[in-house]
């Protein structure tokens, strides 16, 4: 399966802020691996510095076009993993980026002419997992105090992407199962602000356990955050699963 080298840009007037693999790795990665905690290895110099304006931008954009296609949103979540899409797996037929809708969520928004949109699969891959996570539970469902069975994942990576999409989503589902709690805070404070940081400052400890000592890992709250919509997302998508309610 090749995987889609997408870099979309949207809106190309205004403030021209961009975002590229923001929480994804999907930065420029050296081969070497390093041990870095105490768990899981990921490649050295993994990185991501997004635009505060652009992180809040695209936060808004990913909700709107959850909103507007749930279905359709939930079946390419369903055929991805935190590297890259399959849409053909889908059964989608067309362009699946313009159904998406990305540019009449843009006008909806606001956001036309005003910002400079660019990212990566996974980066989208996070994005909308948050999204589909919170419009699925308004409030912290009571199923994050229940012990859960580990998350079932498939992957559409190949090769040497292949790996850092099972370390990233390792990552994610051991945060997670470690203080699901705390993850879902995260996810419902707003992007770039003092509320997220406090939040993911309070996953520390459970990173601390999913992560190879020596690991140079960028921990911000872009990062913290996306892992802990993945992660939530998959184990929404198993519970519905085992319950018959997915979609």
């Amino acid at each position: 399966m090749k995987k889609l080298n997408l870099a979309v840009t949207l809106a190309v007037s205004g403030l021209g802020l961009a975002i590229a693999g923001a929480a994804t790795g999907q930065d420029r990665l050296p081969e070497t691996e390093v041990p870095a905690g105490s768990r899981i290895r990921l490649p050295v110099e993994y990185r991501s510095k997004p635009a505060d304006l652009a992180r809040g931008a695209m936060s808004r954009l990913a909700m709107c076009v959850y909103e507007e296609k749930p279905v359709l949103v939930d079946k390419l979540l369903d055929y991805s993993d935190p590297v890259a899409f399959d849409p053909k797996s889908t059964g989608i037929k067309g362009n699946w980026i313009d159904r998406l809708g990305l540019l009449s969520c843009l006008s909806r928004e606001a956001l036309d002419g005003a910002v400079e949109l660019r990212f990566t699969p996974g980066a989208l891959h996070y994005m909308l997992t948050e999204a589909a996570y919170l419009s699925a539970n308004p409030m912290p469902p009571s199923w994050l105090a229940e012990p859960r069975p580990a998350a079932e994942r498939q992957f559409v990576a190949t090769g040497k992407e292949l790996a850092l999409a099972q370390a990233l989503a390792e990552l994610a589902d051991c945060m997670v199962a470690a203080d699901p709690a705390h993850s879902d805070e995260l996810l419902r404070t707003t992007v770039t602000s003092d509320g997220e940081q406090a939040a993911a400052r309070k996953l520390a400890p459970a990173l601390g356990g999913c992560l190879y000592q020596g690991q140079a890992l960028d921990l911000t709250p872009a990062n913290i955050r996306g892992w802990a919509a993945s992660g939530l997302w998959q184990a929404e998508r198993q519970r519905a699963r085992s319950s018959g309610t997915a979609n």
